[in-house]
Parts: C-alpha cells; structure tokens; sequence
C-alpha cells in the first residue's frame, strides 16, 4: 500500500500557531488539518476515561497537558478511505488509523485494551442517540451532504460500549470541529462533548 500523504501542518504541541474557524474546503469527506483540543470550551472527559479503565496516570495528562490533533484522511489502492489521528501531549504522541467501511474489525488499542467497531460515514439524521444527532452544520452536496464520521466501539475486556460522532458545528460563532461521545457500562452513562480549534502553524 502506497504511504498515506501525512499532514505535516503542526507535530509539537507548542509550536507557535493561532487558532481560527475550520476553513470551508476541510469537511467531512477532506478531513485532513490540525486542531488543539479545548478542554475550557468542552465537556470534562475524566469520568468517561475512568469508566472506560484508562491509566490515571494517562487521564491526569489528558486533564492537564496541552493537546492537539493532526488528522489525515486518504483513500488507498484499494478504494478505502482512511482517517489516521496523531494525537500529540509534551509527553507523548500517538496514532490512532479508522477505515472508514463500516466493516467490524478487532483492535488493541493503548490504554483503552482489546476492543471491536467500525467508523463509517452517515447522516447525522439517520443517528439513533439523539445527543450523537444534534448540532451539526448541514454541509456537503449529493451523497455527502449532511454526513458525519460514526464510530461504534465495544470492549472486549472492560465491558463498555461507546459511539462517537465527529463534524462540524458552529461554536461562538466560529465553524469547528466537534467530537461527540456517547458511552455507557451497565447503568453508568456519559455524555461528552469535546471541541477542537482548527490549528494555523506559523513560520
């Protein structure tokens, strides 16, 4: 498989950069850009970590530390579109790869164990959870328009169960990338939402 066209936009989490709306031409079908994680502006994540069995030691950095995301998205030889996350602290930097088919596939994943899903693109009306459907920009034209990213997620060994949604929405007036989580463990439910500021790297 032919390496991926990478975004090279921002990879140190304190390289200079300002933070403004996502531009148009990025949407959820061209979800290639860079973006800090606000944790002011979002839904505070650490009880959802918690539930799902996170280290504390990796929540207390996803509390604390300043995050952003690099995110690329390609199609292989195949016909396959990609979405790899680089999620990147002072501390680390990860990559998280989605193929976005909809086909169920099993995965270790750091921090979180064994788990079994699928991300693909759908409507954001045609979501059952109604936290997961609302707020979203109605973008896109024919078969794209109105589309999200829709991850499904079951653990394996921890025994939650998570679905996310990821688009864009309007905050404070800006157009910007907005994560959703809607997860639960037996009784135990959360709901987090989660914004990124679309990230311009200065020279």
């Amino acid at each position: 498989m032919p390496k991926p066209p990478r975004f090279e936009g921002a990879t140190k989490p304190h390289a200079s950069a300002v933070t403004v709306s996502t531009p148009l031409e990025i949407r959820t079908h061209n979800f290639t850009g860079s973006w800090n994680y606000n944790k002011a502006r979002g839904d505070d994540t650490g009880p959802l970590l918690k539930m799902q069995g996170v280290p504390w030691f990796f929540r207390q950095a996803a509390a604390h530390s300043p995050v952003h995301v690099n995110l690329t998205m390609y199609t292989d030889e195949s016909g396959f579109v990609h979405l790899d996350q680089e999620q990147c602290t002072p501390l680390y930097s990860k990559v998280e790869p989605r193929i976005i088919t909809g086909v169920w596939a099993q995965v270790h994943v750091e921090f979180w164990g064994e788990i079994k899903g699928y991300s693909k693109f759908v409507r954001f009306s045609e979501i059952e959870d109604e936290f997961l459907k609302e707020g979203w920009l109605d973008e896109g034209e024919g078969d794209e328009k109105g589309d999200v990213v829709f991850s499904h997620a079951e653990s394996l060994d921890r025994g939650w169960i998570a679905e996310q949604a990821w688009g864009f929405a309007v905050v404070d007036g800006q157009r910007t990338f907005v994560r959703k989580i809607s997860a639960k463990k037996g009784k135990e439910v959360h709901k987090v939402r989660m914004i990124y500021e679309y990230r311009t790297v200065q020279s």
